[in-house]
């Protein structure tokens, strides 16, 4: 099961995607702004985040860079309904995985939602393999003269 979260300081959309989207099997959890959402980072493992870029207390930009820190897997989709070059550029830059302008199609952020998941379980199992193969490479070193 897919565990995103959404923060957004509209009310009526949170409420709207978390309905959607728990239809679709995903479990979701919201925030209303920074400081709950990263209470929430703290606690759950999650798998997508939804962020709007204006929130009340902090930017989604930089609770994108906080995420990361914390949960480098995490794909990030910024949602804005003021869409700035910048603010795009500067989260592509951070690792989100796209940038979405509001409003946005449900059926839309649904398919860009299953995406970034499959992004992510590739990036978690790619470094599982590593992990394995330095294993692998580390055993078979010969020391001696």
């Amino acid at each position: 099961m897919i565990r995103i979260l959404i923060v957004d300081d509209e009310h009526q959309l949170v409420e709207a995607f978390r309905k959607k989207l728990s239809k679709e099997g995903i479990e979701v959890y919201t925030a209303l702004n920074g400081k709950d959402a990263i209470n929430i980072i703290k606690n759950e493992s999650l798998d997508v985040g939804l962020f709007d870029i204006r929130l009340p207390d902090i930017d989604g930009v930089e609770l994108l860079a906080r995420l990361k820190e914390m949960q480098p897997t995490v794909e990030v989709i910024m949602l804005t309904g003021h869409a700035s070059v910048n603010t795009a550029i500067q989260s592509m830059k951070l690792g989100a995985y796209d940038y979405l302008a509001k409003p946005c199609k449900l059926a839309e952020l649904h398919s860009v939602i299953l995406k970034a998941y499959e992004k992510k379980q590739l990036k978690e199992k790619n470094i599982v393999l590593e992990e394995h193969l330095h294993r692998i490479e580390s055993r078979d070193r010969l020391i001696g003269e």
